[in-house]
C-alpha cells in the first residue's frame, strides 16, 4: 500500500511539473501591462525594474523598444541595448522589430506577432508569438512578451 501512494505521489508530482511549464497567452498580456504600469509611473526608471524583475511562465521576459525603432532594453540580449533594431530579420525575413512597431500602433489594446527567435542557450530560432503595447505616456515606449509555441 505505501508503494502505491508513493508511486500516485510522484505522479501528481510528475504531472504539477508539466502544468508549470505550460504557458498561456494571458501570461504575456499582463506582463506587458504590468511593464506599461511601471513606465507610465516611473518613466526610463522603470528599466531596470523590466531587466532584472519582470518575468513570466518560468523565465520569459519583457523586451522595451522605443518609437525609433532602438532596443530600450532586452533582458536576454543585452548587447541590443541602446541599439537600432529596424532591420533585424527573423530567418523568414520578417523584420522583427518594425512589425512590432507596426502592431502595436494600430492595435490600441495591443496585438499579437507570429516570428522566430533563437531561445537562450540555443542555436536555432523557433516558432514564438509576442503580444506588443504602446505604453501610455510621454516616452512613446513598446513593450513585448513573447511566448514559444511549443510552451502554449
Amino acid at each position: 500500500m505505501a508503494r502505491m501512494l508513493i508511486i500516485i505521489g510522484l505522479l501528481a508530482g510528475s504531472m504539477n511539473l508539466f502544468a508549470q511549464t505550460k504557458c498561456k497567452k494571458e501570461d504575456a498580456v499582463k506582463a506587458v501591462g504590468d511593464a506599461c504600469s511601471k513606465i507610465e509611473k516611473e518613466g526610463k526608471a522603470a528599466v531596470g525594474f523590466i531587466k532584472k524583475t519582470l518575468r513570466f511562465c518560468d523565465g520569459n521576459y519583457v523586451w522595451v523598444q522605443d518609437s525609433e525603432l532602438k532596443m530600450v532594453v532586452h533582458p536576454t540580449k543585452p548587447r541590443l541595448d541602446g541599439q537600432p533594431v529596424k532591420d533585424n530579420k527573423d530567418p523568414d525575413g520578417l523584420l522583427l522589430f518594425v512589425e512590432f512597431d507596426k502592431k502595436a500602433k494600430v492595435a490600441a489594446k495591443g496585438g499579437w506577432v507570429n516570428h522566430k527567435w533563437t531561445k537562450p542557450r540555443a542555436e536555432k530560432p523557433t516558432a514564438k508569438t509576442s503580444f506588443v503595447k504602446k505604453c501610455g505616456g510621454k516616452l512613446g515606449w513598446i513593450a513585448g512578451a513573447g511566448i514559444w509555441l511549443e510552451d502554449l
